[in-house]
This record gives structure tokens, sequence and C-alpha cells, in this order.
């Protein structure tokens, strides 16, 4: 065996993109259909123009273009103001630091706390940007299971003592990507309690957390959450700031500043002008509040249109996504898989969506599509899953 067949055979399975199989099925598409992409997360609408007139009116300062050291006080004293506001959490100076999104914070906290050996506690399906880095280490990944017969809600008690003991990070996703579930303050002080009895880190992912349709839920706003853990919190999803790559993290400040250290070594801090765009997005709550009437407003729609073909899913708590169990049969066709169900709608009428076979099988549809006239958008969805199924 060579090197290059080494590495294949060692990392291939850490590296799988659920993502790739559709996205290449996707760009092979010529279907007769329009593609309608339910797929990737991502708002399809420009940015509100108070970010891009900010954005605009930094690029016009003569110094704008230099380093940013890592942290723009300004936004960040935004970002406090913002999560005080919002979530109820307080935050000093050294309790917070800015990121260049989520993702690539998640991918460098295994470095600093996981070895080989150790555990990463962590949802099932989920977001595995650090569960795979954690992986890179040789670490071990025990998974709380959401599934339909919990109300994907996830159970502690699951886990074993001896596995608690030898754990160094809780992975958690609040509201959760992409079951919508979000959880209560019973669970995260019995987090809390379990992080302070094993030692082990807590980071809850709040990508969401800006999309909830109830009263939102930090987990930083719970007592002895600051103890134990951080919050990562990021304007892409609740402020459509996807290509911005900007966020910001609060929590202990003794791990605020390990983390500071540490990206210091990976990036020298996000360009001064989407720090300033960023600062006034968090000033403005009703730039997220119109996307979050957006997205209720298609989720009521289109579950309809699905529950009408016997597709079934819920209205979740927070994030824009339907998670959809997968048919048995269409057409007498035989399913298998939530891949395949998702094979089969790209294929047959054009319509793209994400296929979760992590814990029995769904497929997510995001409601960040593409469309200029909605009734003419959700008419012709009906058409065409009457077409697939009837």
């Amino acid at each position: 065996m060579d090197f290059n067949e080494l590495v294949i055979k060692d990392y291939h399975n850490i590296f799988f993109n659920r993502f790739e199989d559709i996205m290449r099925l996707k760009r092979a598409y010529h279907g007769s259909f329009p593609l309608m992409d339910f797929g990737i997360g991502e708002e399809q609408d420009a940015p509100n123009p108070l970010i891009l007139n900010a954005l605009i009116d930094s690029l016009k300062e003569s110094k704008n273009h230099k380093y940013s050291d890592n942290d723009y006080s300004s936004f960040l004293d935004s970002a406090r103001a913002y999560v005080k506001r919002n979530f109820n959490v307080t935050a000093n100076e050294k309790e917070i630091m800015h990121v260049m999104g989520a993702k690539s914070i998640l991918a460098m906290i295994p470095s600093l706390f996981v070895e080989e050996g150790d555990y990463v506690v962590t949802l099932k399906p989920s977001y595995v940007v650090l569960e795979r880095a954690a992986q890179l280490r040789k670490a071990k990944i025990e998974y709380l299971s959401l599934s339909e017969e919990n109300q994907f809600y996830p159970d502690l008690d699951i886990i074993k003592e001896e596995v608690w003991k030898k754990t160094k990070i809780l992975m958690l996703n609040f509201p959760h990507n992409p079951t919508g579930t979000t959880v209560d303050k019973k669970f995260y002080k019995h987090a809390i309690e379990l992080a302070k009895k094993y030692h082990f880190l807590i980071i809850n992912d709040a990508a969401y957390l800006g999309i909830s349709y109830e009263s939102p839920l930090a987990f930083m706003s719970i007592e002895g959450a600051k103890d134990v853990g951080i919050e990562i919190y990021t304007l892409s999803k609740s402020h459509n700031m996807t290509g911005f790559r900007i966020g910001f993290v609060i929590g202990n400040e003794k791990i605020i500043s390990l983390l500071k250290d540490l990206k210091n070594n990976f990036d020298s801090g996000q360009y001064l002008p989407i720090q300033y765009a960023a600062k006034v997005a968090l000033e403005h709550d009703e730039i997220t509040n119109e996307l979050k009437e957006k997205y209720l407003r298609r989720m009521k729609k289109i579950a309809m249109i699905l529950f009408e073909h016997g597709l079934y899913t819920h209205i979740p708590y927070g994030t824009f996504y339907l998670y959809i169990k997968t048919p048995t049969f269409v057409k007498e066709q035989t399913i298998t898989s939530a891949k395949e169900f998702a094979a089969l709608l790209l294929n047959k009428v054009g319509i793209m969506c994400i296929p979760y076979d992590d814990v029995n099988h769904y497929v997510r549809f995001s409601m960040t599509y593409d469309c200029v006239d909605e009734e003419k958008f959700l008419k012709d969805f009906a058409n065409r899953l009457d077409y697939l199924f009837f």
C-alpha cells in the first residue's frame, strides 16, 4: 500500500460529506423541471441594505485594509449589547471574542482539549465539524441520538459513567440543525452538573438561536454555564451574512483566553469592514425579525403541502428547516433510505433536499429557497408532488 492509499483508507470516513452525493446529482441534473433547491441553508436574497451600506462605508476608510489584530472592540461592544437585549446573556470584555464564522473555531477547539482516547459526546444527527476535528486527534465519539421516539430530545443519562469520566467535550447545538429541537433550562442545568462532576467542557453552537419562534433560551443565560462552557454565535443565519464569515464566542474567561491565543496562530482576524457591517447588523433587530417572519410563513405553507402528500413533519421552535420522515413507498417503489428518496425527488421532479440516514430516515428542507412569486412557487411545488405520488 502506497502513501496515498493509506491516507484515503484512514481518513475517508472522517471526511464523509452528506451533501456531496446530492450536490453531485444536482450538478448532473438535466430534468424537465426547473430546479427547486431546498438544500443548503443559505438565504438567496441579498443581505439587508443596512448591512451592505455599512460595508461600503467602511471600505472607503483609508486604514481599514490593515490587520484587525483579531478583535474590533466596537463590534464586540455591539455583540455584548445584542445578547443582553435578546437572550439575557451578560459578558465582560474578557468573556467574549470574535471569530471568522462558527465553523473555523469549531475546527480549532479539539486541538486544545482532546487527546487520543478521550471522548467527545455529541448529537446525532449533527453539524460534524468539531466531531471530525476530534476524530483526527484519535478521540472517541459517543452519540446522543435524536429520534422520533424521544421527540428528538437528547437524554444525557444514556451516557455511561465510564464515558463521562473520559469525556473532554460535550458538543451541543440548540436550536438544533436539522431537527429544529430546542431544550429547556432543566436540560442545561443537568448538563452543567455533569460537566462540574466529570470536568469536561460544554460547547453550544447557537447558530440558530436568533431564528427562534418562541422565547429563545441561550446556554449562557443559565446559572453556572460560564463555569464550564462557551457558546458560539454567528450572524450567518440570523442576519443573512453567511459569506461574511463573522461571529463571536461568549463564555468562561480562561477558555476564551486560551481560544484567543490559539486563534492568533490560525488567522489574523476578520476583515475590518466586515466587522463593522456586523456591528451595524447586530444593532438592528428588525433584520432578524423580518427573516423569521418569512421563514415561519414558508414553513407553515410547505408543511401543509407535504402533509397533503403523506409526508409528515412538524413546525420547529427554531431554525428554518423542516425535518421530514421519508416514505416507505412511492408509487409501489420501495424506499429504503433518505439518500434514495432525496435522489428520487431530484431526478424525477427537480426538488433538491438533504438526506439524513443517521437515526432512521429523514430529509431536510430549508426555507431559504429562491422564489420571486411565492404563490406560484407553492403551486408548482404541490403539482410536482402530485406528479410524483399520484
